[in-house]
């Protein structure tokens, strides 16, 4: 079954993906401290997370409260589980790794609803 909402399910996982990359590479000018210094890099730290990192956090929340499972009608992004497991699998550090620049869900163009298990296909 197709998703309809796939765009905003695209959007939140891209944002995701690019907030990623934006912590890494903070925590890669922290590291290589020839390039700033350290009283710049704390006056850095304190302007990215909350112009920087709070939108992308915002965006993605709106969207995922946005986002409802064709099937059950609940949230299908967001859950508050302890025991929840992920639907797909990773089987290493490498494809851990892949999963966390480039998702699985956008690789397989489908993902599962964390609520009802219901299996949908994205639109490319």
């Amino acid at each position: 079954m197709t998703y309809s909402s796939s765009k905003y399910y695209r959007t939140i996982q891209w944002l995701l993906v690019i907030s990623r990359i934006l912590l890494i590479l903070l925590i890669f000018i922290g590291v290589v401290g020839v390039i700033i210094d350290a009283e710049q890099l704390i006056e850095g730290i304190f302007i990215v997370l909350p112009y920087v990192f709070a939108p992308f956090v915002f965006v993605v929340l709106a969207f995922s409260i946005r986002l409802k499972c064709d099937s059950c009608g609940k949230s299908c992004v967001i859950t508050w589980d302890i025991n929840y497991k992920a639907p797909y699998e990773s089987h290493g550090i490498v494809d851990r790794l892949i999963d966390a620049f480039y998702p699985r869900e956008l690789r397989i163009n489908q993902f599962k609803c964390t609520r009802c298990g219901e299996e949908f296909e994205l639109e490319p």
